[in-house]
This record gives structure tokens, sequence and C-alpha cells, in this order.
């Protein structure tokens, strides 16, 4: 059970991330003179083990990351079955005679990734899917993806939905992908940035720029919770006497 209650950032930050240096695992603004930590690329577990033990941060989260970040907060917050045995130890020690129901286990459900099941050889990417008869006819697309600052990006994601197909670019942004003619459209997806789906047409080489998600930005005020001892004394004992006497 994490010591996090929940996080938020009451004051956004409008400063341009682009136009920050590059500083570690997130970038310096010169505003502000201080290091943004870059969360968008990290789970919710290794956002909040960092959080639990940093003090005074200032983030970069995408749109829904810090919703997320608070539900997984909520439910890790919740007792499990068996806390029952701190609580009366705790109780015993008070002299008190309290008697409570223990809160069913909040389970987690694993989400697995699918087995890569075969190699394409000509484009030396790892590809996952069916795999085509002898007779399918095959053509090459080519493509070159930037960011808003005409950057490349490179580990974007290039996909063929239907067959499962797919290779990442390059580290100039480049990418070189065989598919089934009868493929009709890709999609390249990169973490922070908005999807692009294309259109497969006669052309051969497909120039990209892929837009930035919407970015929530600015110190993250970090609420605590109290310890067990607290918790336990404020519901069973301050509580119940403050009703008492309202």
């Amino acid at each position: 059970m994490t010591t996090i209650k929940n996080i938020s950032i009451p004051k956004p930050c409008s400063e341009s991330w682009q136009q920050m240096t590059p500083a570690g695992s997130g970038r310096h603004c010169q505003s502000c003179c201080k290091t943004v930590t870059d969360f968008t690329g990290m789970s919710n577990k290794q956002i909040i083990d960092y959080l639990s033990n940093t003090n005074h941060v200032c983030g970069r989260f995408n749109e829904k990351q810090v919703n997320s970040i608070n539900y997984n907060l909520y439910a890790d917050n919740l007792p499990a079955t068996g806390g029952w045995k701190r609580l009366a130890l705790v109780l015993g020690m008070l002299g008190t005679g309290f008697s409570f129901k223990s809160s069913a286990q909040i389970q987690k459900v694993a989400i697995e990734q699918a087995p890569v099941t075969k190699i394409d050889q000509y484009s030396k990417n790892t590809i996952t899917g069916k795999i085509p008869s002898d007779s399918t006819v095959y053509r090459i697309i080519t493509g070159h993806i930037v960011d808003e600052r005409y950057e490349a990006l490179p580990g974007v994601m290039i996909k063929v939905p239907a067959d499962q197909i797919g290779t990442l670019t390059d580290m100039n942004g480049n990418f070189r992908l065989r598919i089934p003619n009868t493929i009709t459209q890709f999609t390249a997806s990169f973490i922070g940035y908005n999807s692009q789906s294309v259109n497969v047409d006669m052309k051969s080489s497909y120039p990209l720029e892929l837009k930035m998600q919407a970015m929530l930005m600015g110190e993250v005020v970090i609420a605590k919770r109290a310890p067990f001892v607290n918790r336990v004394y404020y519901r069973f004992i301050k509580r119940p006497i403050r009703k008492i006497f309202n």
C-alpha cells in the first residue's frame, strides 16, 4: 500500500517543452530554473514509486495520465483481505473493543502481450499475425517520420492492423516495410504523440509528421496518507467521541 493518496497539478505551466534544454530524465526550464521530469514514457507504478521517494517535483504528463494514476492510487490504498489483523492488534493495544469488517481484496488484472509469431526477414523487424500463403503479392513502402519541429522520430511503430505486420523507424526516422498488396491502411504511433492512420495508395513513400498529445506540465502536489495508527485512532476513537458531543 503506497503512502500517496493522490496527485494533482493545480497550477499548470504554459512554458514550451520543445524549447527547454534536455537534462537527465527530463528538460531544464529556464523560466523557473527547475528540471521538469518527463513521466509520459513511464508506467503508473514507476511514477508512483518515483513520487513516493521524491519531493518538490515538477513533471510532464500526457492528457489522461494523472487521472489514471489517481485511480490506481485509490485501488492500491483500499484495505486488503487480512488487514483486520493489523487493525485488531492496534485496537488491542489501545484497549478498545471495536469490531469491524475487512474489505474485499482488490485484484489487479494482468495484461499479457501477444507472443511474437514470426520475423520478417526482408525488413529485419519483428512482425506478428497470420503467415500469408506463397501466392501473396507484396509491395515495399517506405517513409520518413518527424515531429512538429521537423526532427526525426526514432522508434515510431508502423503497423498494419489487418495482418498485424509492423516495424519501427530507425535513428533517422526512416522505415521500410514489406506488405501484401491488399493492404489499404497503416498506422504510425509513438508515446506522447497522436497516432496517425495513413491510406495506402499507389505511392511507395510516405513522409509523415506526428503531433504531440495534449500535455499537463507543472509542479506536482502530492497528498500523503496519514500513518496507519493515526487513521485507526481517528476512525474508531476521535470521530465516535465527536459524534457523542455534537
